[in-house]
């Protein structure tokens, strides 16, 4: 038996503890020594806590063998861990003693299910067309558009809208960014349906704020603020920014010296789809007087600059749950402390107490007043740019029945799926 106790009421706590958020871990494997029963909860919040079991404890909990050998991944699903041979695979294997084995919606048929690493899209989708892999979900707008399959009719198509959307985000903490009034004209510089067909082929949809159209709390009245470079210029104005030396650049006096409106957009390398939208985007900033340069960085790099708010601006996605979601963590003030989601730095009172008291409140109609109060704020404050409803693009071989998708992450489950014609005889399916 387990039990939770809380601190105050929250109105998601049972499918945040009961539904698969918290899992248990062996603790005989993974804390040999027990140094957990060294550690109270105020030891885990403490930055500076002098209790050495913590940092004990967290040396032998990140040592790579915990998640790499076999011995230490014990769990009590249908799979068990097989192996993991770096820049190949990985292999999980159907588990003998599943306690729900002969379950009705709970059984798993593949034998054995592969995750092989392929680093480059373009040879990944080579090896869906010759049926060395089963199934891409991580497949480009372009890749997507262009597979024929009537051509290879073995293979089928399917894109799946879940909550996931992209933003820009500007850095509120930073001068260039702190007016309310210059985030609301950089929205309105970015012309997403440009991007939407340029880039995206028409496979995306424009997103509205941080409550995805999938998500009962959406509410389709706030809109973000439409494509208008000729209110924005006003708006940047308005602000104080001008073309005082005639160079076509944009500038004004920050903190005593006359600044030009230059700055950096930072993205992840080797994602070539955000790369082009920065671009187009700086391109657009470029005509109405603002230079923004791109550069792209090595994934940990660019997560350590985020998380310490040690940029410009970057290119920034989020995604969470089908159902009604608690956005506390990306957004209240607080969480903008300690290397927290809030990267942007965002701060409103308003929304402060709305998110805190969001959590608290179990009157859903009540909570729905509230999510869309909390997206006007977003659509007037325009902390970040939302940009598109990221849908997954998925190609798979057309060799199995049983299949479905689903609007949570990770939009299907391969252990339910059946290799067409062999009933439920086991046979092994490779997903990258």
């Amino acid at each position: 038996t387990v039990a939770f106790h809380l601190s105050k009421p929250y109105y998601d706590a049972h499918s945040v503890l009961a539904g698969g958020y918290v899992p248990l871990i062996p603790k005989h494997i993974q804390d040999p020594e027990s140094l957990t029963d060294k550690i109270s909860w105020p030891d885990l919040h403490d930055l500076n806590t002098s209790n050495a079991a913590v940092q004990e404890f967290a040396t032998w909990f990140e040592k790579p063998e915990l998640g790499r050998d076999p011995k230490f991944q014990i769990g009590s699903g249908p799979y068990t861990f097989k192996e993991w041979e770096t820049f190949s695979h990985i292999t999980i294997k159907l588990n003998p003693n599943y306690w729900a084995k002969g379950v009705k919606l709970q059984e798993a048929y593949p034998e054995e299910i592969i995750f092989k690493t392929i680093n480059d899209q373009n040879s990944a989708l080579t090896a869906l067309k010759g049926k060395d892999i089963d199934l891409i979900d991580a497949l480009k707008p372009d890749q997507f558009s262009l597979l024929d399959t009537t051509k290879q009719p073995f293979i089928h198509k399917q894109q799946v809208f879940y909550n996931a959307y992209t933003f820009i985000g500007w850095n509120n903490a930073r001068p260039l960014f702190s007016d309310k009034r210059v985030r609301k004209a950089l929205t309105m510089l970015i012309d997403r349906n440009e991007i939407l067909q340029s880039i995206m082929k028409n496979l995306t949809r424009p997103n509205d704020g941080p409550i995805m159209f999938t998500q009962p709390n959406y509410d389709s009245t706030v809109k973000q603020l439409a494509f208008n470079t000729e209110a924005a210029k006003a708006l940047l104005t308005e602000a104080g920014w001008t073309d005082s030396d005639g160079d076509g650049i944009l500038d004004k006096v920050l903190n005593g010296a006359r600044t030009p409106f230059k700055f950096t957009f930072q993205v992840n390398a080797g994602n070539e789809v955000r790369k082009q939208v920065l671009l187009v985007i700086a391109e657009r900033l470029r005509k109405a007087g603002i230079t923004a340069e791109v550069t792209a960085l090595e994934w940990s790099v660019y997560l350590e600059n985020t998380k310490s708010h040690n940029f410009d601006a970057c290119y920034g996605a989020w995604s969470g749950n089908a159902t009604e979601d608690d956005i506390y963590q990306l957004w209240h003030s607080s969480q903008s402390r300690n290397k927290g989601s809030n990267y942007c730095s965002f701060k409103n009172e308003e929304l402060d107490k709305l998110l805190a008291d969001y959590r608290t409140e179990f009157d859903k109609p009540t909570r729905l007043q509230m999510s869309k109060r909390m997206q006007e704020i977003f659509a007037e404050e325009q902390p970040v740019t939302f940009l598109f409803a990221g849908p997954l693009y998925i190609g798979m071989l057309d060799r199995f029945d049983n299949v479905a998708f689903y609007r949570q992450r990770p939009c299907f489950e391969v252990r339910y799926w059946i290799p067409r014609g062999s009933g439920v005889q086991k046979q092994a399916a490779s997903m990258f």
